[in-house]
């Protein structure tokens, strides 16, 4: 719904003749109705919620809140970042980790995201 209201309000902004301004006004119209409004603002905190989530995936932990069993990307006291994995309380592949985040999804193949 965001997107044709936008595309109609750039159609309006944009256009030179008076019925094109006209039909684009008379859609916006119906488009702002209170459950379309409702709508909108149920969206707004849908991605704002889904914002802070990766926000939070983005920011280092300290390294005592690391999962066990699970390959994270780490920092240690040298500067040195790299994939890591707590297991029985050891780290293995880096040395003395001081923070941590999630490691990001893999590319994905099928829609031609890769590293070449």
């Amino acid at each position: 719904m965001t997107e044709k209201l936008r595309a109609l309000a750039l159609a309006a902004k944009n256009t030179t003749c008076f019925g094109d301004l006209q039909d684009a006004i008379d859609a916006m119209d119906h488009m702002t109705t209170p459950d379309a409004v409702l709508a909108l603002l149920d969206e707004i905190d849908r991605l704002k919620a889904e914002n802070a989530g990766l926000r939070k995936d983005a920011e280092w932990r300290p390294i005592q809140e690391a999962p066990e069993g699970v390959s994270v990307l780490a920092v240690n006291d040298c500067g040195y970042i790299g994939r890591a994995m707590k297991e029985r309380g050891r780290w293995n592949h880096i040395g003395s980790p001081t923070h941590w985040k999630p490691l990001p999804a893999p590319p994905d193949a099928a829609k031609g995201d890769s590293h070449e």
